[in-house]
């Protein structure tokens, strides 16, 4: 049984440090067992909310918001500078919630790091916590010049990608939709053609389980 939970963990870690880097190699493993123009199997992701909803179940720890986006945004501030961009913090401290926080770690950085990717050179990028009815908002608005309408629905299924920079395998978001479910969250976007869009993630609050409470 240790052994089994060992490995599991080992498995969502590399989910959570290397997102679409781990699907991609499943997906490459699939396609040549299958052989050349047999359209690769996309039922592997299935798997991946199981392992995200058992990282969440058992290493659920209390978080603040100001300082996960904080994080993300020190963490990828040298992708920001490469294009001129600022990254702007508007959040007060003490925005607490529950989560895992490799999982919430991952979901900031990958928003964060599409709005840069995203964004012109010399843009701001507005990371945003609010609290709101029995939950706390986290978003990243860009500045990408707005969604086209058609994409919107799409933005969250497997391997659609927006935009003229193709790189990466079009996961991120699909991942980040995971983790947010995992959470009882959920993540949107918000689009403003012409200027941008922001990405809201919104996680409940909730009290820690039994497990995850600090011994008095």
């Amino acid at each position: 049984m240790r052994e089994t939970g060992r490995r599991r963990s080992e498995l969502a870690e590399m989910i959570v440090q290397r997102e679409e880097e781990f699907i991609a190699r499943w997906m490459e493993r699939f396609q040549a067992r299958l052989g050349p123009g047999v359209a690769p199997p996309t039922d592997v992701l299935d798997s991946v909310p199981r392992f995200v909803d058992e990282i969440v179940r058992q290493l659920t720890e209390p978080l603040d918001a100001r300082e996960a986006l904080q994080q993300a945004s020190t963490s990828l501030e040298p992708n920001a500078s490469s294009k001129h961009q600022r990254l702007e913090l508007e959040a007060i401290p003490g925005l607490g919630f529950t989560g895992d926080s490799r999982l919430v770690r991952s979901v900031l950085s990958n928003l964060v790091g599409n709005a840069i990717k995203f964004s012109p050179e010399g843009s701001t990028i507005v990371l945003r916590a609010r609290p709101t009815d029995g939950a706390i908002e986290i978003g990243v608005e860009d500045q990408c010049g707005g969604l086209a309408e058609e994409t919107i629905s799409k933005i969250f299924d497997p391997f659609v990608q927006v935009g003229s920079d193709r790189s990466g395998h079009g996961l991120g978001l699909t991942i980040a939709r995971q983790a947010m479910e995992a959470h009882g969250g959920t993540i949107v976007v918000h689009n403003h053609p012409g200027q941008g869009c922001e990405m809201v993630a919104t996680f409940p609050i909730r009290p820690l389980p039994e497990q995850a409470r600090p011994s008095e």
